[in-house]
């Protein structure tokens, strides 16, 4: 299971957490920010990272709808049918909720918590679960959802 990290610039320690806590339970994290380097082209590996996720995560701060890459990469899961379900954002606190773009609070659910560790529990639960053919719906992070709402 890969799952693609998005988050702001500024969010990368917590970013950089949740990943080490993520790789523990067995997922991979793609994180194209975490991998740059001077030289090397930010968009392809951004791009190269899109296409070989499984799901996608967002970590929403009052950084995040700043961030300048947020939009294209929350637009291309948004129209992406292979993530149906397989979305998932985690906010730090319930304060920072207001941050997230406007179709990321219409959707059903979001992971809230201050803590890395249980962000990595609640998501590899909901991933793992959906990738072995056993897929939790209910409370962490999967949202089913339409365009037409």
């Amino acid at each position: 299971m890969r799952v693609f990290l998005s988050h702001a610039d500024e969010d990368a320690l917590w970013a950089r957490q949740l990943s080490v806590a993520l790789h523990r339970k067995g997922i991979e994290v793609l994180d194209p920010s975490a991998k740059a380097f001077p030289g090397k082209n930010p968009y392809l590996a951004l791009g190269q990272a899109l296409e070989r996720a499984d799901a996608l995560v967002f970590l929403i701060s009052p950084r995040f709808s700043k961030s300048s890459r947020v939009d294209t990469e929350l637009e291309f899961a948004l129209f992406q049918p292979r993530f149906k379900g397989r979305l998932a954002a985690v906010v730090r606190s319930r304060d920072h909720a207001a941050a997230a773009p406007w179709i990321v609070r219409r959707l059903n659910s979001l992971i809230v918590t201050r803590d890395p560790l249980l962000a990595a529990k609640r998501l590899a639960d909901q991933f793992l679960g959906q990738h072995k053919g056993r897929g939790r719906r209910a409370s962490v992070a999967s949202w089913g959802f339409s365009l037409a709402r």
